[in-house]
């Protein structure tokens, strides 16, 4: 009753106009006001859900999808909150005026209902949020809103959604179609750049192999990939605990490539790695950190790989993860070396103090195996070491990487991050007296303890294993009870 009510209200105001002004400033208004219808919907329906942990309306869309939610919730439109009319309004109000003032200079903007397929002209810059794969159906998901904002615009004949060309895999659109079409429409990107300009692309597909699908597509279109860069829409550490590695949306930036030539990743990485090392000092001095330096970086490597039309390897087929899987490599060196200088570290504490820096604490089982790869280890021997534990959230797995405190007593100590808990269990324990007995028997030198502790000092401030790190290298005793402090262990075992 609710949306029949505001569709009649937007009919008679909007007649009124018609009658008042003139066709295109009705038409306009009608536009922004099933804006409001739509949104409202969008927070006011059976697909509505309670955010438990947000305190707030949760959108149609919110699970991908809109399922009928048994236990729905209906938010009355009058007061102030998450879905109301007058929080939509005012967004939608703060919007245009946004657009209005940062859009002075521009004297007209054309607005094409119309596929990539059918449109043409010469542009500096394109900036496309394309769907990916099954990621989401948007035509038919349109059309929940769409049956209730034509009815709005009725006295305008708006348009029938065309589903067959939707760039997503659903309905009577298959994978081999979508393929094809994507293809299709990264050629028709290219030729409509200038030689000089620029595609923007936004990623923001889960599986690694839909990444590895978009770079092969947009290279055999003639573009080179100069950079990627990645914007914090979600959070890869723990509220996707069963997301894939790229989680983040993606910024792709192309240019259209000058010549074709073929290569061989054997041959080009030497010049991929000295151009990596020189880009990663960048990204860590622009602060990124974790899955986003890595992002950065793969886009610093595919500048150098995308310049090639054609990628190939001794070995066999160059793919994507191949690619990512050496990027990580460099990454890890680069935290490892900045962190832990020249100590040497076996495979599990690599990973262990590498994961730790980058703070991911937690991660999807995907991000997990490919830094493990990279760092020539198995990931089922970390659970084994009862370093990490696998995680489930419904039927997508995680791992969490266990502190000192979380691990069980460490027994028989294999690896040097073994050593360091032991002297971590150890001083909380009994102290420096406690820590002395125990590196005294450990088949590490103090020195390689004393690194890796170093290393937990840029744990975040609230961080355990950084705040015990810190008391055990604060810690001083005097030299007349014969103890000395875990900064001196260095130099008694030299």
């Amino acid at each position: 009753m609710l949306f029949a009510t505001l569709i009649k209200l937007i009919r008679g105001y909007v007649e009124r106009l018609r009658e008042e002004k003139d066709e295109e400033y009705a038409k306009a208004v009608a536009t922004y006001l099933v804006f409001v219808l739509g949104k409202h919907i969008n927070y006011n329906c059976r697909a509505v859900s309670w955010g438990r942990t947000v305190e707030k309306m949760m959108d149609v869309l919110a699970s991908r999808g809109i399922p009928i939610m048994w236990d729905h919730t209906e938010v009355n439109p009058f007061v102030h909150g998450s879905g109301t009319l007058i929080r939509i309004i005012n967004a939608i109000d703060k919007s245009l005026k946004y657009s209005a003032e940062k859009l002075k200079p521009v004297k007209r903007i054309n607005n094409f209902n119309e596929s990539i397929t059918g449109l043409n002209g010469k542009y500096d810059i394109i900036v496309t949020d394309p769907p990916y794969f099954d990621d989401a159906q948007y035509a038919e998901l349109s059309e929940f809103f769409y049956m209730w904002e034509k009815r709005a615009l009725k006295e305008f004949n708006p348009p029938e959604i065309e589903r067959a060309e939707d760039l997503s895999v659903g309905g009577n659109r298959t994978k081999e179609y979508f393929e094809k079409l994507f293809r299709i429409a990264c050629k028709k990107l290219n030729g409509m750049l200038t030689e000089e300009g620029i595609l923007v692309m936004f990623f923001a597909h889960s599986s690694v192999d839909a990444w590895d699908f978009v770079v092969k597509a947009l290279r055999k279109a003639n573009f080179r990939i100069a950079a990627t860069w990645p914007i914090h829409t979600e959070s890869l550490n723990i509220a996707n605990v069963g997301k894939e590695s790229f989680q983040s949306s993606i910024v792709v930036v192309a240019r259209k490539r000058k010549e074709d030539k073929t290569g061989y990743i054997e041959e080009i990485q030497e010049e991929m790695e000295r151009h990596l090392k020189k880009r990663l000092q960048e990204f860590w001095d622009y602060g990124l950190r974790g899955a986003d330096l890595t992002v950065a970086a793969m886009g610093a490597s595919l500048d150098i790989l995308t310049q090639y039309s054609e990628i190939k390897s001794y070995t066999g087929e160059l793919k994507v993860k191949d690619i990512l899987k050496l990027v990580q490599r460099y990454v890890a060196q680069f935290i490892l070396e900045r962190f832990v200088g020249d100590t040497e570290l076996d495979g599990a504490t690599a990973f262990y103090v590498y994961n730790r820096l980058n703070n991911l604490k937690q991660m999807p089982y995907d991000t997990a195996n490919l830094i493990a790869k990279s760092l020539d280890i198995d990931l089922k021997d970390m659970e084994k070491k009862g370093l990490i534990d696998a995680v489930k959230s419904g039927k997508a797995k995680g791992v969490k990487v266990l502190s000192y405190r979380e691990r069980e007593k460490v027994g028989e100590v294999r690896t040097l991050i073994d050593a360091v808990h032991q002297v971590m269990y150890a001083f909380e324990k009994g102290g420096l007296r406690e820590v002395e007995s125990v590196i005294a028997n450990l088949p590490y030198g103090p020195s390689e303890v004393r690194n890796v502790l170093r290393a937990f000092l840029y744990l975040d401030s609230s961080d355990v294993e950084r705040q015990v790190a810190q008391r055990i290298l604060d810690s001083h005793i005097t030299p007349e009870e014969g103890q000395v402090s875990i900064g001196d262990f260095g130099r008694k075992s030299q």
